[in-house]
């Protein structure tokens, strides 16, 4: 989802009863969890998805979900790190 000043958001949802490894396409950059169903203030044992997830240049992003399980990430940073201008000179 993509607001009027180009923030995006993702919502992941495993309705499955097993954890699913998630292959993921995105725009680059770095995407913040906002929020995880297994945090304890919900309940759970703890996240199991990644504080903070990168996706490369082309876009690829790899994470496991939780069964039954939801996150939601927020686009921190457009550029993923180390692909900046100074990396992209080299």
């Amino acid at each position: 989802r993509r607001d009027s000043g180009d923030a995006m958001a993702l919502a992941m949802l495993n309705f499955g009863p097993e954890v699913r490894t998630v292959r993921l396409r995105l725009p680059p950059g770095r995407w913040r969890r906002l929020l995880d169903s297994g945090e304890e203030r919900f309940g759970g044992l703890g996240p199991k998805t990644p504080g903070v997830l990168s996706a490369s240049r082309a876009g690829r992003a790899q994470m496991d979900m939780a069964p039954y399980g939801a996150a939601i990430f927020l686009r921190t940073s457009p550029t993923p790190p180390g692909a900046g201008p100074a990396a992209e000179a080299t």
